[in-house]
């Protein structure tokens, strides 16, 4: 299997001969931006990116030569740009039109983005998006006369907040799944080993294999970003209740293990509040929108991109939420009544 690169990228291309494409299949790929947005949702690639790219769609994939020289933008380099946006944030560093231009290779779209992100760090503040999520937002209904560009940005704000919480919440989740893991392997190692292996040395002997096989795995290039963070997640977690083991234990295996599954269950019951509270956050933002726009385009807006990221679909299947199964009927309801009258209208054509 290999990969090419269409003439326009690279001078080098040729066509296969005909002897060759016998012998091989041959499958042209063209840009799908429906499948980045998705692919974007599951990575979350910075949302400034993904709503500048649902208003220009056109601006997604890019090959121009002209007497200036050649211009081009690829999935690539906004996927890029998204995750250098994150960190300049984080560093709080002025993004300029030279560091845009560093990845976006077209000077119109590079413009045209530096513009959108500047009004997009505007509506951050001016919508205050963490009130949103708290509930204590007032409704705007100025915002239905609002351009398309503002509500997308706004939209795009809300959701990307808000999945943000509900993907950390199953982060916290298979967290808690691996460090029960664990600890069950630790109160089977506790029943069978000598006295003299108490709680506390087996822990460590769980965090050393765990920070060996997270090592191991990043070395050989095995492991997803997301693994990686879940693994250093477990040890963080792991090496707390080794600090919590030698500060509190007793040296006896029965009550050692008293101690760790207390740990444990204060930590389940406070994920498991956390995330009710962050559910309550995402109706807050339903109630936001339908009190701001009604039930319109902008609700379905908001409902694709919760449908489009992994996390956020599995904290809902997890968790629920009466909002958005409501609404998302609503909306199929609405949608089936359109279909509905255009078969009429059809039929009374006929």
């Amino acid at each position: 299997m290999c990969a090419g690169n269409p003439p326009e990228y690279n001078r080098a291309v040729r066509d296969f001969d005909i002897v060759t494409l016998d012998r091989v299949k041959q499958l042209d790929v063209t840009e799908d931006l429906g499948a980045f947005a998705e692919y974007a949702a599951e990575r979350r690639i910075h949302a400034a990116v993904t709503s500048y790219l649902s208003i220009h769609q056109d601006h997604f994939y890019s090959v121009k030569n002209d007497p200036d020289g050649r211009h081009f933008v690829t999935a690539r380099a906004w996927e890029d740009l998204a995750g250098a946006l994150t960190v300049y944030e984080e560093l709080e560093q002025p993004v300029t039109e030279g560091f845009v231009g560093a990845y976006l290779k077209d000077p119109e779209i590079a413009a045209g983005f530096l513009v959108y992100y500047e009004l997009w760090n505007r509506y951050r503040n001016v919508y205050r998006v963490p009130d949103i999520l708290a509930g204590t937002a007032p409704a705007r209904p100025e915002m239905k006369t609002a351009s398309f560009d503002e509500k997308v940005s706004l939209i795009a704000l809300v959701s990307d907040a808000v999945t943000g919480e509900m993907a950390a919440s199953v982060r916290e989740k298979e967290v808690q799944r691996s460090l029960f893991e664990d600890l069950k392997a630790l109160r089977t190692a506790l029943g069978t080993r000598d006295a003299d292996a108490g709680a506390l040395s087996l822990l460590t002997g769980t965090v050393n294999d765990r920070e060996r096989e997270l090592a191991s795995g990043h070395e050989l290039g095995l492991l997803s970003s997301e693994k990686e963070t879940l693994g250093r997640l477990e040890i963080a977690a792991l090496k707390e209740l080794t600090e919590k083991l030698a500060k509190e234990g007793h040296g006896e295996a029965a009550a050692d293990f008293a101690l760790v599954r207390a740990w444990f269950n204060d930590r389940e019951t406070a994920r498991k509040e956390l995330a009710r509270e962050r559910s309550g956050r995402l109706s807050n933002v339903f109630h936001f929108l339908k009190e701001t726009f009604g039930e319109g385009q902008e609700m379905v807006m908001f409902l694709t991109r919760l449908s489009k990221g992994k996390d956020s679909m599995k904290f809902i299947t997890e968790n629920g939420n009466e909002d958005y199964f409501n609404y998302s009927r609503l909306l199929l309801l609405k949608d089936r009544r359109a279909e509905l009258k255009a078969e009429i209208m059809n039929l009374k054509e006929l």
